[in-house]
């Protein structure tokens, strides 16, 4: 049906995005006091030395920030930065956002780490195969990835990665966990890798492992990245924070990104996660996003905006925002803006989808069991199995 027809099936996106900034604002300054302060952090051009209190005198390390980081301060990263740490930011109200050239790329929490073409070993008995032997941290309970990078495009394909024993049929039987399988696909298939770690099972203890990829080439014509930290999530903060122009690229963990209950994020990107893109926390909230994205060309099996609800109490009328998002992943399990709670949990939620975009997934909407009023309007969609389902009270207007 065209609802686009009935004004019914309408209402006005102008007043919601106003919201945002609006909201945004007066949330984060209620954690603002007289020990909060301005820090400005360059990981290239910055000194500990220095007081990291103007542009001129940034800091260098992760340590020094966490160190005069105070609830309702606001953190300056130099664009242009790779942070290849594990960084937790936990406190609330902060500001996290940029300084210098706007010529330069957003700061990137990177966990690809760049190998030496020296160190990959052709496999014998196989023309176009290179291994690689690196220590690895032992996998969380609830699954971990490794990922390659070949000129800084994952080549991990997604039905290669085990993310996890449960709930997943969908692509179970695409699990590659035998050296054996691996070698068979790697030989039909150049770019493409797969690590020992996976073998036999859903998760690994600490030790060596061996990265295999296929090339048509050798690896001295390439750069090639391995994934670097094994974690939960690349960076983390508190509760009411305001986040912009932040990137991060690649898994640290199964999820993207695991944010704080209640947060803001303008322009901020995730690249090359295997799970849930940005994960909201389980206290819930409100989870609103402007101007950002989730993508995984190799694919995913999560949801990629993730609304994840604690208890009943902490979703009622709550209002959760998706701004002119995008999602670009492929037509495998997961959905684009989606969450759940505990199965006994009623709906509660408002949520708005407005001007967003998808390439990929499942649905674009997924699961509505917590959504009271859904709106969504001016998005377009390609590849995607569904828009979604119901919630109690839905608008769908101008959808391409």
């Amino acid at each position: 049906a065209d609802l686009t027809s009935d004004n019914s099936f309408d209402f006005d996106e102008k007043s919601i995005i106003a919201r945002f900034f609006s909201d945004r604002i007066t949330h984060r300054n209620r954690f603002i006091n007289e020990n909060s302060r301005k820090i400005y952090w360059s990981p290239n051009n910055g000194n500990d030395e220095n007081d990291g209190l103007t542009e001129s005198k940034p800091v260098k390390s992760y340590n020094k920030v966490k160190e005069m980081l105070t609830d309702g301060s606001e953190l300056y990263i130099e664009r242009g930065s790779v942070i290849t740490e594990l960084c937790k930011f936990n406190f609330s109200g902060l500001l996290i956002t940029t300084y210098g050239s706007e010529l330069s790329a957003n700061p990137v929490f990177d966990n690809f780490v760049e190998t030496k073409s020296s160190d990959w070993v052709q496999v014998e008995g196989y023309e176009h195969i290179y291994k690689l032997t690196r220590h690895l941290e032992a996998s969380g309970s609830n699954i971990n990835s490794v990922q390659v990078a070949i000129d800084g495009h994952n080549i991990s394909d997604i039905s290669s990665v085990i993310i996890s024993n449960a709930t997943l049929p969908n692509v179970s039987n695409c699990y590659i966990n035998t050296k054996e399988q691996a070698m068979e696909r790697l030989s039909a298939n150049v770019n493409e890798a797969w690590c020992s770690c996976y073998e036999g099972g859903y998760s690994w203890e600490e030790g060596d492992y061996d990265f295999y990829i296929s090339l048509n080439d050798t690896p001295s014509d390439h750069k090639i990245e391995v994934t670097n930290h094994i974690a939960r999530c690349l960076i983390e903060f508190g509760n009411y924070c305001d986040v912009r122009h932040i990137n991060t690229r690649g898994s640290a963990g199964k999820d993207g990104w695991n944010i704080s209950s209640n947060t803001y994020m303008e322009d901020c990107h995730i690249y090359d996660h295997c799970h849930h893109g940005f994960l909201q926390g389980s206290n819930g909230g409100v989870m609103r996003m402007y101007n950002c994205s989730a993508e995984a060309p190799k694919g995913t099996i999560g949801y990629q905006f993730h609304i994840f609800a604690g208890s009943q109490e902490k979703i009622n009328n709550i209002t959760d925002m998706f701004i002119g998002c995008n999602v670009v992943s492929k037509n495998q399990y997961g959905s684009c803006f989606s969450g759940h709670g505990s199965s006994s949990m009623g709906k509660g939620l408002n949520v708005y989808v407005i001007n967003s975009h998808s390439k990929g997934a499942n649905s674009f909407i997924g699961d509505t069991s917590l959504i009271n009023n859904l709106y969504v309007k001016g998005c377009r969609i390609e590849d995607v199995g569904t828009i979604g389902w119901c919630a109690a009270h839905t608008i769908i207007s101008d959808i391409k």
